[in-house]
């Protein structure tokens, strides 16, 4: 609804322990880069990752994906 916010998109990344139907985190993101973002979904949506990789994304999602 805020203009200046035109072209960005937001949400949560939910993360699943393994043989739970219940998030155990939530990672947030807002982002105009919305091209980029989708890539970076696409290569991890729905996919098994071990906590090293867990750890990369959260920074990822910090350093690339959250602007506010």
């Amino acid at each position: 609804m805020n203009p200046q916010y035109e072209g960005f998109i937001g949400g949560r990344i939910e993360v699943y322990p393994s043989g739970s139907h219940y998030a155990s985190e939530e990672i947030r993101f807002f982002t105009d880069d919305v091209g980029k973002f989708r890539v970076f979904r696409d290569e991890y949506d729905m996919k098994y990752i071990k906590p090293d990789m867990l750890k990369a994304i959260r920074k990822i999602v910090q350093l690339y994906f959250m602007k506010v």
